[in-house]
């Protein structure tokens, strides 16, 4: 809290004046775990851009293809990382590992196959 009264000129706020261009703001987050959360339960949701163009689908994808493998592209990725139940959805692990560079590397390969 004490970094944030400082980027806010000493009152505590949630947006300030971008530093580099005073025409932008800048959001701050007291609690970036709980965003990260949203932002994946958002992504497992529903497709985001203007054309759906951003979709879990292909990570689901992933889990569905390796879940009855011995040796996984991904091998940590789980159903409670793209089906996550409410409990689950909790875990600010699971929501960092869905974006991990190996889920991305494997889509890649899959995209490049």
């Amino acid at each position: 809290v004490s970094a944030m009264k400082i980027l806010c000129g000493g009152f505590l706020t949630y947006r300030i004046e971008h530093p580099c261009n005073s025409e932008r703001l800048l959001f701050l987050s007291f609690d970036y775990c709980h965003v990260l959360k949203n932002v994946r339960s958002q992504f497992l949701a529903r497709d985001m851009g203007k054309d759906g163009e951003i979709s879990s689908s292909h990570i689901k994808k992933i889990y569905d293809m390796q879940k009855n493998l011995t040796v996984k592209p991904v091998r940590y990725l789980s159903r409670k990382h793209v089906y996550p139940n409410n409990i689950e959805k909790m875990n600010v692990a699971r929501a960092v590992e869905v974006l991990l560079t190996d889920v991305t590397a494997t889509l890649k390969y899959l995209k490049d196959q």
